[in-house]
């Protein structure tokens, strides 16, 4: 059996005003929810059994879920009235856990990641089970981390030797944590009732007892940022240029037609079109996501151009801004628009 927990139990207090309404997970990016890109991956896996945990507007998490889920896995919800970190979740199936005695994979639900290589959780378990580790943890170049924010370091033989912005020792090396990684049921041992951080409390405990944590390293993962709206919305900016200029060599194609059936017959011209509008009004009935930006020139004339919505991720661009110069992406399932500069408005009116 291959289990998968999906942790989507954040507030997502940095997204806010959007996620008083939508729980942080289930915000489409692409039009593909969050929690979409990871699974994409995990499916490779062939999951027998798919868990996800759930706090902050439950019904918004489970709902998206159903509408895309596969029927050759079972899957379960764990709702926690208060919130359990990213250690106590995996109580959730510990029993079952270690009765199979397998390895399980856990992934952050709103780590939005492409990758080069559909094959690579696949390489990555094998990794894992060679070195026969505790936990193996998959993890990116990138010049901000243990700088800029929060790094995985480890040694030059790739064992993990803690998270943070300062090195641990001499010729510690750092990553960034493509946010999933792969335990064994040992992990059991170092989770206790007042486990919070899986890596600050469970790895620290485990390093101790001389445990065997390890990176698995890949240049063919790209992870995107989305805590605040300023990187989300830069976010699908450059999901939608890789549709645009790189559709071969990244997975977001497939991640777009497994939760867009039939998306893939799209063509490129239907996901970047230019029209030249004055003032805009358009219908979009299927709820695709829009980027609309305009151009420089002040607006000359009061014609109102309908435009009816058609590619699941359109790029449109016209000569005249709004009258108040609205660019961002427009998201019919949730009436609002994500301004490029990250503030979140109303599509009513516009």
């Amino acid at each position: 059996p291959m289990r998968a927990l999906i942790l989507c139990a954040g507030e997502g207090r940095r997204l806010q005003p959007l996620t008083h309404d939508i729980a942080k997970p289930a915000v489409p990016v692409l039009n593909v929810p969050m929690w979409g890109y990871p699974l994409q991956l995990l499916e490779s896996l062939n999951l027998t059994d798919l868990h996800i945990n759930t706090h902050h507007l439950p019904d918004t998490v489970v709902k998206s879920f159903k509408r895309h889920l596969h029927p050759n896995y079972r899957f379960h919800v764990h709702h926690e009235e208060t919130l359990l970190g990213s250690a106590l979740p995996l109580n959730h199936f510990k029993m079952d856990a270690l009765n199979s005695r397998e390895p399980f994979v856990i992934a952050n639900g709103d780590g939005v990641i492409l990758t080069k290589n559909p094959q690579v959780l696949e390489e990555m378990l094998l990794f894992h089970n060679e070195r026969k580790a505790l936990a193996t943890v998959l993890c990116i170049p990138h010049p901000g981390a243990g700088k800029d924010f929060s790094g995985v370091w480890h040694s030059e033989s790739g064992r993990f030797l803690g998270v943070g912005t300062s090195a641990p020792s001499e010729n510690a090396l750092c990553l960034h944590y493509a946010s999933v990684m792969i335990c064994s049921p040992d992990i059991y041992s170092y989770i206790h009732s007042h486990s919070q951080n899986i890596f600050l409390d469970v790895f620290a405990e485990a390093l101790q007892k001389k445990e065997w944590i390890q990176i698995f390293k890949s240049k063919d993962v790209r992870f995107y940022e989305t805590g605040n709206l300023k990187d989300l919305a830069q976010a699908q900016l450059d999901l939608m240029r890789v549709l645009k200029d790189h559709q071969s060599q990244w997975n977001l194609v497939d991640i777009m037609d497994r939760f867009q059936p039939g998306w893939r017959n799209y063509q490129r011209n239907d996901i970047f079109r230019y029209e030249k509008l004055d003032r805009l009004r358009f219908t979009n009935p299927q709820h695709h996501m829009c980027l609309i930006s305009p151009g420089p020139q002040p607006a000359q004339s009061d014609e109102i151009r309908f435009i009816d919505v058609q590619a699941p991720s359109t790029f449109y661009r016209w000569k005249h801004p709004l009258p108040d110069s609205i660019s961002g992406f427009y998201m019919g399932a949730i009436k609002k628009v994500l301004t490029s500069d990250g503030q979140l408005k109303d599509i009513e009116g516009l």
